[in-house]
């Protein structure tokens, strides 16, 4: 019997580093149910294990606006960000090195609501009387709420 080759290419799972560990999100997310987009802010409470430069966080199909860490009332915005497409990883890097300490990570982004039925996502329904409307759904099971908020 013959067989089909098969990929063997598949993306490593890594687990991202445990320099900064997150501990309790604060969360807003402002859907636009006409443009099927959404603005988002999430404030982080963390703690830094590590001193370090940069934070790795999932995030997916976002577009962060700003980032910042608080400290004791100081707040020092990172000096850039990316979002790798290939990963899923962001990686945020400050100017100056965090140190070991709790502390509060800040976020401004925006996304898109998908019609893919995953992440933060657009659905569709009829009223009894046939009107078309839509709400946003959540479906983050496995890695999907990267796609909600970093």
């Amino acid at each position: 019997m013959p067989s089909c080759p098969q990929s063997t290419e598949k993306k490593p799972f890594e687990r991202l580093p445990k320099t900064v560990v997150p501990h309790v999100y604060h969360l807003c997310l402002k859907p636009d149910l006409e443009k099927f987009t959404f603005d988002g802010t999430v404030k982080i409470d963390v703690t830094v294990a590590e001193p370090t430069h940069q934070i790795l966080l999932n995030a997916f199909d976002l577009k962060i606006s700003s980032a910042s860490f608080s400290r004791n009332g100081t707040e020092t915005k990172a000096k850039e960000w990316n979002i790798n497409k290939d990963t899923e990883v962001a990686t945020v890097v400050f100017p100056n090195q965090l140190e070991i300490g709790n502390g509060e990570l800040s976020f401004v982004f925006t996304g898109n609501l998908n019609d893919k039925l995953h992440g933060f996502y657009r659905s569709q329904y009829k009223t009894p009387s046939g009107e078309v409307r839509y709400a946003a759904t959540t479906q983050f099971e496995s890695s999907h709420a990267r796609q909600a908020f970093p």
